[in-house]
C-alpha cells in the first residue's frame, strides 16, 4: 500500500451572536533555499536549505504492519499516533522509552482507532471506529482503558486534542447531521462551540491549559476560516493570508496559533498568529506549500513544507526562520513530517522511506518517529 494515509479532519462550527474579528493579516516571508547534488533534491528545487546539527533522530517501529504515525508529544517524552498492525489495521498506539509502542486498541472488537493528542498526566484522546461503521470519539487511560465520549445526538464523533485540566475538544455530529465544533469538559460533559455566523459546520482541534480553543469554520460566505474561541470571547475569525482558506491546528500557553492558509495566489502556507501581529506567512523550504502543525511555550513551531514529490518536516524560530529536519540518516529515506513539538524540543512525525530498489514515489511507508533538538543548536547552510 503506498505511503501512511494521515486522516485529516474536517469540520466547521456556528456560535451566534460572538462573532468577533481578531486579525491582521502580515506580509509574505519568503522560505530560504539552496541547491543539493542528489537526484531527490535536484526534485525540489534550486533554493538555499538551512538545516540544524547535531538532531537525535529515533523511528518508533509500528504494531506490525507497514506504517506508522505520531501525532502528538506530551513534555514527559510520551508519544501517541496510530500504526497498522499486522492485520493491516489502524489501531492507536501510545508509545514511551520504556515501554515502546503499545496498542491502545479500540471500542469495538478490530475496529480501526487513531490517538491524537496526550496530555502530560498519560490521558490519549483520539477516536474509534464502532461495529456500525462510524467513528466515536474517545479518552484513554490506563486504569479506565479507552471510553466512548458520545456525541451531540448524531452518529460520529471525533476527539483532536486535550489539555492538563482533562479538557477535550474535537468534532459531533448533530441529531440533524451538522458537524459542530464540541468542547468536553472534565465531567466529560459535551458542550457545541458553534460556528461563525451564517455557517454550517465547524472543528475544533487543539484546546491549551487556558481553555482556548483553535481550529476552523464554515464562515457566512462559505469559505472555511481558522477560528480563536474562549468562554469570554466566543469565536474569533483569524482571518487568512489573502485567499479564501485557514485552519488553525495548535495554540500554546501564550496564545500563539499556528495552522495553514491559503495566501492570494492560492498557495497552501503555514502560519503564526498572533494578537500583536495577526497572521504572518511563515514561508517554506522547498517549493510554494508549507503547513504547520504544532508549537511549544518557547514558540518553536513544527510541520512540513512539500517538495515536487515529498514533504520535507521543518522547525520554524524567529532568529532564524524555517529550518529543515533531518535526524534519522536511514538512506531509504525520502521525506519526513513533523507534526507536534513539546517544551524539551521533542518534535514526533514520520518518516518516509522506500523499499530498496523501488522507485521514489512507490512503495513507500511512513514510520513514526521522534527528533530530538539539542537545548543550544546550530543552523548551517
Amino acid at each position: 500500500m503506498g505511503w501512511f494515509a494521515i486522516l485529516h479532519k474536517q469540520g466547521f462550527i456556528n456560535i451566534t451572536g460572538m462573532v468577533m474579528l481578531c486579525i491582521a493579516m502580515v506580509s509574505c516571508q519568503d522560505g530560504i533555499t539552496s541547491p543539493e547534488s542528489s537526484k531527490q533534491d535536484e526534485e525540489r528545487g534550486s533554493e538555499i536549505q538551512q538545516e540544524i546539527t547535531e538532531v537525535e533522530g529515533q523511528l518508533f517501529g509500528t504494531l506490525g504492519g507497514a506504517d506508522s504515525d505520531a501525532e502528538a508529544v506530551n513534555n514527559l517524552g510520551q508519544a501517541v499516533g496510530a500504526s497498522h498492525n499486522s492485520a493491516e489495521r489502524f489501531r492507536a498506539f501510545l508509545w514511551d522509552e520504556r515501554e515502546g509502542m503499545i496498542n491502545l486498541g479500540s471500542l469495538d472488537g478490530d475496529n480501526e482507532s487513531r490517538a491524537h493528542d496526550i496530555n502530560d498526566k498519560g490521558q490519549v484522546v483520539g477516536y474509534s471506529l464502532i461495529s456500525s461503521g462510524e467513528s466515536r470519539a474517545f479518552r484513554w487511560n490506563e486504569t479506565e482503558g479507552m471510553c466512548d465520549l458520545g456525541t451531540l445526538g448524531g452518529d460520529q464523533s471525533r476527539a483532536f486534542g486535550n489539555n492538563n485540566h482533562g479538557y477535550i475538544v474535537g468534532e459531533s455530529t448533530t441529531s440533524s447531521g451538522e458537524v459542530r465544533a464540541v468542547l468536553w469538559d472534565e465531567n466529560l460533559d459535551i458542550i457545541e462551540l458553534g460556528t461563525f455566523s451564517g455557517g454550517n459546520s465547524s472543528s475544533a482541534l487543539d484546546i491549551n491549559d487556558q481553555g482556548e480553543v483553535v481550529g476552523s469554520s464554515h464562515h457566512s460566505s462559505g469559505e472555511t476560516r481558522a477560528f480563536y474561541w474562549s468562554e469570554v470571547h466566543g469565536m474569533c475569525d483569524l482571518g487568512t493570508l489573502g485567499g479564501d482558506y485557514s485552519e488553525a491546528r495548535a495554540i500554546n500557553k501564550h496564545g500563539q496559533v499556528v495552522g495553514e492558509s491559503r495566501d492570494a495566489d492560492g498557495n497552501l502556507r503555514a502560519f503564526l498568529w498572533t494578537e500583536e501581529n495577526g497572521m504572518t506567512d511563515l514561508g517554506t523550504i522547498f517549493g510554494e506549500t508549507s503547513e504547520a502543525w504544532g508549537i511549544n511555550d518557547e514558540g518553536l513551531i513544527v510541520g512540513q513544507s512539500m517538495s515536487t514529490r515529498h514533504p520535507e518536516a521543518f522547525l520554524w524560530d524567529e532568529e532564524n526562520g524555517m529550518i529543515r529536519l533531518t535526524g534519522f540518516g536511514e538512506s531509504t529515506t525520502v521525506g519526513s513530517h513533523a507534526k507536534d513539538i513539546n517544551n524539551q524540543r521533542q518534535v514526533v512525525g514520520w518518516s518516509l522511506h522506500t523499499s530498496p530498489g523501488a522507485e521514489p514515489g512507490f512503495d513507500e511507508d511512513g514510520i513514526a518517529g521522534m527528533w530530538t533538538l539539542p537545548m543550544d543548536y546550530t543552523v548551517i547552510e
